[in-house]
């Protein structure tokens, strides 16, 4: 009896332990697929297409360091009376801050470089792309409001987007997850517009899918689709 209860309360401490260990690493897993495709894990390669009908964005990221990815990627948008906008560039991502709560994490990121634009089939100008992101993510919830400007010559855009998602059920290590829910995006180039559009994403491990259909506004019913395939 002497040996029995000192051998459960260790039991019961080493259980507690992993227990914490595992809440951990369950907070952790979904950064690496949740992130939208800004973060990119150190020494890891991401492709990324997204349309969602005024916006068309392909991108090859890198990890370079935990805190820090570069990017290629090309943005074309199609505006009021389809005037048409194209960039290419190369792009920094950094972590400014990562805090750990009880119950999940919260990220805020500054990302932005140059770019290289046409507008309406013009000759192509020098300019800046840059926004600001932040997330916040638990098992069953995520969250994200993010900016973009791009500066080019005298010519401004901004693009704003925002997206609530709730997890049906909590994906272990290796399964596939499934998120429903919204996403909010107001275009510059799109006069006095915000898009909503309901969406469905699943990820795992090394891929992500999100799909949805426009709304509203005047492209209503238009696809939205993001895919991402890491390396």
């Amino acid at each position: 009896m002497g040996i029995f209860i000192p051998v459960v309360l260790g039991l019961a401490f080493v259980k507690a332990y992993l227990k914490k260990i595992g809440l951990a690493l369950a907070l952790l897993l979904p950064l690496q697929a949740s992130y939208a495709g800004l973060f990119i894990p150190k020494d890891m390669t991401m492709i990324m297409a997204m349309r969602t009908g005024e916006m068309t964005t392909t991108e090859l990221s890198y990890g370079l360091k935990p805190n820090l990815s570069m990017a290629l990627n090309h943005f074309e948008f199609r505006g009021h009376h389809d005037r048409i906008s194209r960039y290419t560039g190369v792009q920094a991502a950094y972590l400014l801050d990562r805090h750990y709560g009880s119950q999940g994490i919260a990220n805020w990121y500054v990302f932005g470089g140059p770019v290289t634009s046409t507008y309406m089939n013009a000759d192509s100008k020098n300019g800046a792309q840059g926004g600001l992101w932040f997330d916040y993510e638990t098992l069953r919830i995520y969250t994200r409001v993010s900016a973009q400007r791009f500066l080019v010559h005298q010519r401004e855009q901004s693009v704003y987007t925002a997206q609530a998602l709730w997890a049906p059920y909590a994906a272990e290590f290796g399964e596939v997850a499934s998120w429903v829910g919204v996403q909010v995006m107001r275009d510059s180039m799109q006069t006095g517009q915000t898009a909503l559009t309901p969406m469905l994403r699943f990820f795992e491990r090394s891929w992500w899918l999100d799909i949805g259909v426009k709304a509203n506004t005047e492209r209503r019913g238009d696809l939205f689709m993001n895919v991402m395939f890491l390396f």
